[in-house]
């Protein structure tokens, strides 16, 4: 499993991003570290139109990795309503790490610098005490402690195979993280809400000291 860090995705990790305005999208993909593919490798489509619906719908898209150069999105084209979500993800664990940013000629989004109506979800593969905060320099700060499960009966593996399904949410909203302290078994999923901010992230801070220390070298 990857490491907590919303500004790169990997397999494990999803982000989503509510569409709550009518117009057409365009957006891409970035490699790890931010820096944009060329033009050649492609933006892809969201078209949102006005709904005065009820009901919203989840449209899922699936990154992959295109003759071991390109990332690609499949569908590359949605046709979506105003209030649905988007959810980016891949399958496979050779995708390198990546991001999703885009724009209309009013609005835009990043999975890089998260503000508002936007999801990321991470699954922890290893047990650990994880201090996260915002590498864009917000004061969000929060504690993830990942345990491994009880597996000495047939009923722990039942109780813990059901655990899986269920995931954990942490509502950021400004400069507030509820709940701070989340305590999850291996393998589980935390699904962190922004509801609005400034461009933040949700990275491990042990990856923010090791950026810190790069930079004053």
């Amino acid at each position: 499993m990857n490491s907590l860090d919303s500004r790169y995705l990997k397999h494990g990790d999803t982000f989503a991003q509510k569409f709550s305005q009518p117009g057409r999208y365009s957006y891409s993909f970035n490699l790890a570290g931010l820096y944009p593919l060329d033009d050649a490798d492609g933006r892809f489509i969201i078209n949102v139109k006005d709904s005065n619906k009820q009901g919203r719908k989840q449209h899922n898209v699936v990154v992959r990795q295109q003759d071991n150069k390109q990332l690609v999105a499949e569908p590359a084209e949605l046709n979506i309503e105003a209030g649905d979500m988007v959810m980016w993800s891949t399958f496979d664990s050779a995708t390198p790490a990546f991001s999703v940013s885009g724009n209309s000629e009013k609005h835009f989004f990043d999975s890089g610098a998260l503000t508002q109506e936007a999801l990321y979800t991470h699954a922890f593969g290893t047990e650990g005490e994880i201090h996260w905060g915002d590498a864009n320099g917000q004061e969000l700060a929060g504690k993830i402690v990942v345990k491994m499960p009880r597996t000495e009966s047939a009923r722990d593996m039942k109780e813990y195979r059901g655990s899986l399904s269920k995931g954990t949410l942490v509502v950021i909203s400004g400069d507030k993280v509820e709940p701070t302290f989340v305590e999850i078994s291996v393998g589980q999923t935390v699904f962190f809400a922004v509801e609005k901010a400034d461009g933040v992230t949700i990275t491990d801070r042990r990856l923010m000291l090791k950026m810190d220390r790069k930079s004053a070298q």
